[in-house]
């Protein structure tokens, strides 16, 4: 197994330094692998799925707002159909 992180660093492409993002709420556990894309019209990163520990897979969709900087887990609907666990995709 590998290391596996839930930190959020921001890189500023003009001064061309990192900044460490502290977040609050439903933070998401420990993981590698996932894939995260960022909702310009909505200012938010939307984060899916990834590995962790003991070969540990992950369906989940973690919602980080960024503007305050809270996490926000999406749950399935009762009943409804939801992607398998994956590691090693694309958004």
């Amino acid at each position: 197994d590998s290391n596996y992180m839930n930190d959020v660093w921001s890189f500023n492409t003009i001064t061309m330094e990192w900044k460490k993002i502290y977040t609050t709420g439903d933070v998401p556990s420990q993981r590698s692998n996932c894939s995260m894309s960022y909702d310009r019209s909505n200012h938010r990163i939307i984060l899916f799925g990834g590995g962790g520990a003991n070969k540990k897979r992950f369906n989940t969709i973690n919602i980080l707002d960024w503007a305050s900087k809270e996490w926000m887990e999406i749950m399935p609907k009762p009943n409804e159909a939801a992607p398998w666990e994956r590691t090693y995709h694309t958004s």
